[in-house]
């Protein structure tokens, strides 16, 4: 993993509107002898992608780094304490058609570490082991039918993990497996885009 994350030379974007908000999330790499990453189910009374599966994270609070807020959207979601995290590397900035500037932040975290979804923020928490991931046959590439461009989605859990949060995985895969792809391309399906 810190092999992977020594690989890229992250693309930074800066918010060019003023419209664009900055937030984290956190690519949770929990254990070292079958590793997995933790994923959120976001609480259905949310303003903003409720119900939606995703990585956790947040917006960025004023005078922290990307790192920094990644690392306390952690723990405010899912309890982790901030003092059992261990920041890895960074991949490349994706902007969102919802408005944001997303940062994803690879963050590991000691095996025998116990998630505690906060309910105001987490209806579930799962997991994907990394064997899993690096699984042929897991992405599945697809059109957006309101754009005709390229979307990704992530088999996971019984169903689909979609872009963004797919999209960034599959640029961490593809670092695992040694290689370098940029994802900043990929559209995402129309209910992500509010």
């Amino acid at each position: 993993m810190r092999r992977a994350c020594a690989i890229i030379r992250p693309q930074i974007l800066t918010a060019e509107r003023a419209d664009l908000r900055q937030a984290s999330v956190c690519i949770t790499i929990c254990g070292e002898r079958d590793p997995h990453i933790l994923l959120i189910e976001r609480a259905a009374t949310l303003r903003s992608h409720a119900g939606q599966w995703g990585l956790p994270g947040g917006r960025r609070d004023a005078g922290e780094t990307r790192e920094q807020t990644a690392c306390r959207e952690l723990e405010e979601e899912l309890g982790i304490p901030q003092a059992d995290m261990w920041v890895e590397g960074r991949l490349d900035d994706f902007q969102t058609r919802s408005g944001y500037v997303i940062s994803p932040v690879v963050v590991s975290c000691p095996a025998d570490v116990v998630p505690r979804p906060s309910p105001d923020e987490i209806a579930g928490c799962f997991s994907i082991r990394l064997s899993d991931l690096v699984a042929t046959g897991r992405f599945v590439w697809f059109d957006v039918a309101e754009t005709g461009r390229p979307s990704v989605k992530m088999h996971t859990n019984g169903a689909f993990l979609y872009a963004p949060a797919a999209a960034i995985l599959l640029q961490f895969r593809a670092l695992l497996l040694g290689s370098l792809i940029r994802v900043q391309h990929v559209e995402q399906p129309l209910f992500a885009w509010k």
